[in-house]
C-alpha cells in the first residue's frame, strides 16, 4: 500500500494537459515559451505573435531568437511528418503567419535535416480561420453523406 500511494502522491504533483497544464509540444514552442525566448534574446512584446512579427522586421538577437524558434517548431514538424507521411505540412495560426516567409524558411531548412520523410511546409492562406473551416466542411460532409447515404470518407 505504500506504493500505492507514493505512486499517487507523484501523479497528483505532476501537471496535466487536461487540468489546463501545457502539453510537452506547447511547453517546447507554445506561447509561454515563446515569451520566455523572447525575454532571453531582449526583444520586447507581450503576445507570441506580437513578438515573432516585431523579430521579423529586426537583425542581431531577433535572427537568433526567429533561428531557435524555426527550429523548435521543425522538430515537431519532424515529430508529426514521421508517424503521418503527409504530403504536405500547413503552418497555420498567428505566430507562423506572424514569422512569415522568413520562419517559414528555417522550419524548411532544419525540417530537411530532421526528417526523413520531407514533406514540404506551407503558410497557411485561410488565415486563422483554417482549422475551423475544416472542422466545419468536415462536418458537413458526413451530414450530407448520412442523409445521401452515401459515406463521404474512403473506408
Amino acid at each position: 500500500m505504500r506504493v500505492k500511494s507514493a505512486i499517487f502522491q507523484h501523479q497528483g504533483c505532476r501537471p496535466r494537459v487536461d487540468r489546463g497544464a501545457a502539453g510537452a509540444f506547447q511547453q517546447f514552442a507554445g506561447g509561454q515559451r515563446i515569451i520566455a525566448l523572447a525575454e532571453e534574446h531582449h526583444i520586447r512584446g507581450t503576445e507570441p505573435a506580437e513578438i515573432v512579427a516585431e523579430a521579423t522586421t529586426s537583425g542581431g538577437s531577433e535572427e537568433a531568437f526567429l533561428t531557435e524558434l524555426g527550429s523548435r517548431i521543425a522538430i515537431g514538424a519532424a515529430a508529426v511528418a514521421t508517424l503521418l507521411d503527409p504530403g504536405l505540412i500547413i503552418l497555420g495560426g498567428p505566430v507562423d503567419q506572424a514569422g512569415g516567409a522568413r520562419l517559414l524558411g528555417l522550419v524548411t531548412t532544419y525540417l530537411g535535416r530532421l526528417a526523413f520523410v520531407r514533406p514540404p511546409p506551407e503558410l497557411s492562406t485561410t488565415g486563422d480561420g483554417g482549422v475551423l473551416a475544416g472542422a466545419l466542411e468536415g462536418a458537413l460532409q458526413d451530414v450530407r453523406s448520412r442523409l445521401a447515404g452515401i459515406p463521404w470518407w474512403p473506408s
